[in-house]
């Protein structure tokens, strides 16, 4: 309750989006969680920290091309970003595996 009262009061705070929907993510609200941070990604498409959030929610329901798009736009944005570069080097590994399966 605290997150919306904050929000109403400042729609754009970045870090209430993602808190929030974290929390709906942890309820089992999944999907409202995936379309409010795609939501907020589509307003802030600048903010790796969105985008991040994002990809980490798309990762854990094994939308391993949907998580590896945002990871590649947050290295876009920041080249040499460690924890993006990371996550695509994973990707990469997850999805030869499946190739060779």
């Amino acid at each position: 309750q605290e997150v919306d009262a904050a929000l109403a009061l400042q729609p754009g705070l970045i870090e209430a989006v993602i808190l929030r929907a974290g929390v709906r993510y942890k309820m089992g609200d999944v999907e409202r969680a995936k379309r409010e941070l795609q939501t907020a990604v589509n307003a802030h498409p600048k903010d790796i920290e969105l985008r991040l959030a994002l990809a980490r929610l798309l990762l854990d329901e094994q939308d391993l091309t949907g998580a590896a798009a945002q990871f590649k736009q947050v290295v876009k944005r920041e080249p040499g970003h460690p924890d993006a570069l990371y996550s695509l080097g994973l990707l990469a590994m997850e999805q030869q595996q499946l190739k060779q399966a």
